[in-house]
């Protein structure tokens, strides 16, 4: 590799760096354009920078074919959580649905079954005050 190019490439990678400022992941980037790089130039020897921008993109195109990806890859994890979160509360509003029918149910069985043995209570009454009634009027 001729001196020049290895300082047209350092303007290179550095450029790429500047285009990807913000990005968590802009050493792991340009670590691996900088191996892809020299094992295009190990095959081609006498490459120019020109023929490295032409075959791998210039900076700007670099961090926008980044971007693009991690845009997607965000929106496909955030997709797939609001996914499971619907999942879980259509789950959860199930549930309390179940319980609440459950609820309703449990209550009018138990007040259906309250009501008879009120009933039940009254008649028993009833019959007790007759029976104290005509026992007493028997005495006097």
């Amino acid at each position: 590799m001729t001196r020049n190019l290895n300082k047209e490439l350092k303007k290179y990678y550095r450029d790429i760096g500047k285009a990807l400022s913000g990005s968590k992941e802009k050493k792991a980037i340009i670590t691996q354009i900088k191996s892809s790089v020299e094992c295009y130039i190990h095959d081609k020897p006498y490459s120019t920078i020109g023929d490295i921008i032409n075959h791998f993109g210039n900076p700007n195109e670099i961090a926008d074919e980044y971007y693009n990806d991690s845009t997607a890859k965000q929106l496909a994890d955030k997709l797939k959580k609001r996914s499971i979160i619907s999942i879980i509360v259509f789950i959860i509003v199930t549930i309390l649905f179940m319980l609440l029918v459950g609820l309703f149910y449990w209550q009018g069985s138990s007040y259906s079954g309250h009501t008879d043995e009120t009933e039940a209570i009254k008649v028993s009454e009833s019959e007790a005050i007759d029976y104290f009634e005509d026992n007493n009027s028997i005495g006097k």
